[in-house]
């Protein structure tokens, strides 16, 4: 799972995918602002088929979290 959040990161924020590890998140690069973080959850819930609480989009800022929130939902 790790590799395609990843590949979503990358292609949301137009980075390469080797400048992607797990520190990356809101500051690694310029354009993850609000508007981006929205493009990203929009990008995760069409590649993983899921649909993030409202609650839990602002928190969704590292691999590991967003690792995390897609398992959750996938459980349920």
């Amino acid at each position: 799972m790790e590799a395609e959040i990843k590949a979503v990161l990358a292609k949301v924020f137009d980075v390469e995918l080797g400048a992607i590890d797990a520190s990356f998140g809101p500051g690694a690069v310029e354009n993850w602002d609000s508007a981006g973080h929205m493009r990203l959850i929009m990008a995760l819930e069409e590649s993983f088929d899921v649909m993030f609480d409202d609650d839990d989009v602002e928190n969704l800022v590292s691999i590991k979290a967003i690792a995390d929130s897609i398992a959750g939902l996938k459980a349920n």
